[in-house]
């Protein structure tokens, strides 16, 4: 219906919005051929500027214990075999963009990468979304920046949707989204300049009514939509963003995958009725990613 910016123009709220199903199942990247050859967020360097350097054993080790997490959760996951020219494959999250437009129905969006490296990665998201059965788009040419669910979140049980643009996305793209849809309705934040290069280090959303945010991230406007869209919004500091810890993953409203050990917000969590799993990722961290990245889901 409507690309919104400011909480004015806003007069629904996320219960207003149709029903759509959890995500069962999630895409993930064979991270053997991950390691870091260009730094392309800020969080991939050492204060000299130098790329940080990946233990690929430890890496393959954590990824491998992520994925048996989700899959003691219920989650059903599928994987895409690592190439070697394709370091970063395993952040399957930007590539592509899922759209559930009903029960039966999914679409899949290509991304428009801004980096080269990355560009390759779309087609074998195209090619494992057609092989099963979902209708492909792609953005029109003057799109010139779109990497999927890194700048776009769902809200959780709802046909809603929150966008981030920044250096990563444009908001054409969105606006592309939002013609193709015309009952859809779009939140979208500008991304303020930081550690925070996709909406997905800085929001993640738990549940229809629970979410957690990286306040700095966003503008004014952005905050005042987030707080009318989740009455419950956790605020985390800046270190916990750095820590990557807005980079959480829930599925179901009941399992929330956090990127790292965090004994006060597991408390919070915990207090609100829900199952924290916490990951050692920190290889993955050395690359500005971490579970939510780490993943397709739908």
């Amino acid at each position: 219906m409507a690309l919104i910016q400011k909480l004015e123009d806003w007069s629904r709220r996320p219960a207003d919005y149709p029903e759509t199903s959890a995500p069962q199942h999630v895409l993930l990247g064979d991270p053997a051929a991950f390691c870091i050859e260009e730094v392309q967020n800020p969080l991939m360097a050492a204060d000299d500027g130098t790329p940080h350097r990946i233990n690929p054993n430890l890496a393959m080790q954590q990824w491998q214990a992520m994925r048996r997490a989700m899959e003691e959760s219920g989650l059903i996951c599928l994987t895409l075999d690592a190439e070697p020219n394709l370091p970063d494959l395993c952040f399957t999250a930007n590539p592509s963009f899922v759209i559930p437009v009903t029960a039966d129905r999914r679409d899949a969006w290509l991304a428009h990468m801004r980096y080269p490296s990355r560009r390759p990665e779309v087609a074998l998201h195209a090619g494992f979304f057609h092989a099963g059965g979902f209708l492909l788009h792609e953005m029109p040419e003057h799109v010139q920046n779109f990497e999927g669910h890194g700048d776009g979140l769902w809200h959780p049980g709802r046909f809603l949707l929150h966008a981030g643009v920044g250096s990563r996305t444009d908001a054409a793209a969105w606006q592309v989204i939002q013609n193709a849809y015309p009952k859809l309705d779009i939140l979208l934040y500008h991304l303020q300049p930081g550690n925070q290069y996709h909406t997905d280090t800085a929001l993640a959303p738990l549940n229809a009514s629970t979410a957690l945010v990286v306040p700095s991230a966003f503008d004014a406007n952005a905050l005042a939509l987030l707080h009318a869209a989740f009455p419950d919004l956790i605020e985390l500091t800046n270190s916990q963003g750095a820590a990557l810890i807005g980079n959480a993953f829930c599925a179901d409203g009941k399992h929330v995958f956090l990127p790292t050990s965090c004994a006060d917000l597991t408390a919070k969590l915990e207090a609100r009725g829900f199952r924290v799993i916490a990951l050692d990722l920190s290889e993955f961290h050395k690359a500005g990613g971490s579970v939510f990245c780490l993943k397709q889901s739908y």
